[in-house]
């Protein structure tokens, strides 16, 4: 009697690398990255004003750049009715933000502050080092992806 081979099932595959375990480390390591890239922008503006607040507040999957009195926000969102704890079903909200508080820290200084400009973006990647943000409302094949690094110098240019 022959013996036939089966096509290979879908339980032979791994799950996709933002549907597994190990995609949440790498989320850690671009959101420190992330953080990493705000810094020396943060740096140059304080010494080139030093009466004004330039820092960085780092809240568990939210970073607050407060550049004076605008700020930016990168917060890590996860999709509400999601089942399980996946980088696939999250997303990164960035918004610009305009009148902070001067004389405030940390949080605080968003309290009467307006949005300018925001966008959402998913995380792609076959793998941590192959890690890009992509637009959410941009599916185009040519859409323009982002290293976090880039992600950082595209937002804090505006």
């Amino acid at each position: 009697m022959e013996e036939h081979s089966s096509p290979a099932s879908s339980y032979d595959r791994p799950a996709p690398f933002l549907s597994q375990p190990r995609a949440l480390s790498a989320l850690r390591h671009e959101l420190e990255a992330i953080a990493t890239a705000v810094a020396p922008d943060l740096a140059r503006r304080r010494a080139g004003d030093p009466n004004s607040i330039f820092e960085l507040h780092v809240a568990p999957n939210r970073l607050i750049a407060h550049l004076g009195d605008a700020g930016v926000t990168f917060s890590w969102v996860e999709a509400s009715g999601a089942q399980s704890l996946s980088v696939a079903d999250g997303r990164l909200l960035v918004i610009q933000w305009a009148g902070l508080a001067s004389n405030t820290r940390g949080v605080a200084a968003l309290r009467y502050a307006r949005p300018v400009s925001e966008r959402v973006y998913r995380a792609e990647g076959i793998d941590a080092a192959h890690w890009r943000w992509r637009p959410e409302d941009d599916n185009t094949a040519d859409a323009r992806t982002y290293t976090s690094d880039t992600l950082v110098a595209e937002w804090l240019a505006t």
